[in-house]
């Protein structure tokens, strides 16, 4: 397999987003972290695997395979379709949960579900002078991801999601170098004219578009919100939108909970026999 660069990165974004509605189709995640190969007609796109040296697993389920290939980031649907065709699963491992949310739920924020969320936009309104930019000084914006992670309390973190939380940080800005280059909609909010947030999205289909990543100063309550609500009102023709799985324990699934998703799908590594 191949890595993935710039001059093929949509056409294979393109290309899985027919078959798989994911967060993980998004052409940031794909050129940070993914392979790919045209073989019989199909573009295979993978990553190299951890338990299998000089292999790669699948991120979707394509129309051949055979035992012995193994599987990342697959929903429940998928792992049907490999049963269907005859595979025999010998690993099976959740992974995280994708949560999805309604387009229409930001753009509205009607009833009493919302009622928090509409409260914390308005104060934070009322309380500060809010600017929204769709673009920034990368420069900038580097520093204030730099600052974000300086927050946190790394200190309490296991190993394993302390490098998870690292590879984030990193993977954040290198991507900033990429917002030129790949299809965007970037939302930049300035509080009392500092930097206080930022949220990247692209479009996966007609049925699905992304937040491929954000960060946020907590301190400021209904920021979150507020970018979601923007962001949704750019999206109003497409119903569904992720902001990718929660994963690690640092409150990931709690937070993403409260934005009330309509929608949870399990993401699983699955390995199949080899014969």
């Amino acid at each position: 397999m191949e890595k993935i660069t710039l001059s093929n990165v949509m056409k294979i974004s393109n290309y899985l987003a027919k078959s798989k509605s994911s967060f993980f189709v998004n052409p940031f995640y794909l050129i940070e972290n993914c392979y790919f190969e045209e073989k019989d007609g199909e573009i295979l796109v993978g990553q190299p695997s951890a338990f299998r040296k000089n292999e790669f697993n699948l991120l979707h389920v394509p129309k051949s395979v055979k035992n012995g290939q193994g599987f990342t980031l697959l929903f429940d649907e998928e792992i049907e379709r490999l049963k269907n065709l005859g595979l025999k699963i010998v690993k099976k491992s959740e992974l995280g949960i994708e949560y999805f949310y309604k387009t229409s739920d930001y753009l509205n924020l009607e009833g009493h579900e919302f009622s928090k969320i509409r409260k914390n936009i308005n104060n934070l309104n009322k309380k500060y002078q809010v600017k929204m930019f769709n673009s920034y000084n990368m420069a900038k914006t580097a520093d204030f991801i730099k600052k974000w992670s300086g927050l946190k309390d790394t200190a309490a973190m296991a190993k394993k999601e302390l490098d998870s939380f690292n590879h984030e940080v990193k993977t954040n800005i290198d991507a900033l170098n990429l917002l030129e280059a790949v299809p965007n909609k970037s939302y930049f909010v300035e509080i009392d004219s500092e930097l206080a947030g930022f949220r990247i999205t692209t479009k996966i289909s007609d049925d699905l578009w992304v937040g491929i990543f954000k960060k946020v100063t907590h301190s400021f309550k209904g920021l979150d919100e507020y970018i979601y609500q923007v962001s949704a009102s750019d999206y109003q023709g497409i119903p569904w939108f992720s902001t990718g799985p929660a994963s690690g324990s640092y409150g990931l699934s709690e937070h993403k909970r409260s934005k009330h998703p309509k929608n949870e799908e399990m993401l699983y590594f699955v390995l199949t026999e080899k014969t």
